[in-house]
């Protein structure tokens, strides 16, 4: 009896080039898993890093205009009494302290805004007393976030409800600061800072005053 020889049979050239499309595929997979995987992560990271710079300058805002000097100074054309708070929807000057933790200490000119349409920078400048107005050209300044989308300020009067987005032309101070910011295209909670040193508006006494009067 004869013995049966088996003989092996190789790949045709179907079966090779199927088994390397499949592997192909695969490997495109894992590729694309592990970019989004490394793009998630480095998004997941800078808004980790987003969050604790913004935390940081709530932090400070919150220290600074809290405190806020209530401090007038005389305008020299008009010779009227204002608040050295004044501020518009975008920008914001105030009388402050600088925390000694960023190497300075004191009442602080301080100056805040959007400059180049994304970088929020504070400038600031030692105080020198009531008369002389701050030059801004020869403040420092510090860059405290990068990215910014949004950047909105509104205040709010003693004894009043309603927000406005300008605080100026009054001798004391908002009763409340309202920021709202988006870093990046992600909007951040509002903060509302209460300003401790605020008191009524002396036009809004005299308006109380008039109408008891006429009453």
């Amino acid at each position: 009896m004869r013995p049966i020889h088996r003989h092996g049979r190789g790949f045709t050239l179907i079966e090779v080039v199927i088994a390397l499309t499949l592997v192909a595929v695969i490997l495109t997979g894992l590729v694309s898993a592990l970019v989004s995987f490394g793009k998630t992560s480095t998004r997941v990271e800078e808004r980790a890093l987003t969050s604790d710079d913004v935390r940081l300058v709530y932090a400070f805002l919150e220290q600074s205009l809290s405190a806020a000097a209530p401090r007038v100074r005389v305008r020299p054309d008009d010779l009227v009494p204002v608040s050295w708070l004044e501020g518009s929807g975008t920008e914001l000057e105030w009388l402050g302290l600088m925390p000694a933790r960023h190497g300075v200490g004191g009442l602080y000119h301080l100056r805040l805004g959007v400059e180049r349409g994304r970088r929020l920078v504070l400038y600031y400048l030692p105080y020198a007393g009531d008369d002389p107005p701050p030059d801004w050209g020869a403040a420092e300044s510090h860059l405290l976030l990068d990215g910014v989308t949004a950047f909105d300020l509104a205040y709010r009067a003693l004894d009043e409800d309603e927000w406005r987005t300008e605080w100026s032309a009054t001798e004391v101070l908002p009763a409340r600061v309202k920021v709202g910011l988006a870093v990046r295209g992600q909007a951040w909670p509002e903060l509302i800072v209460p300003v401790l040193e605020a008191q009524p508006r002396p036009d809004l006494n005299r308006a109380e005053s008039r109408g008891g009067d006429n009453g």
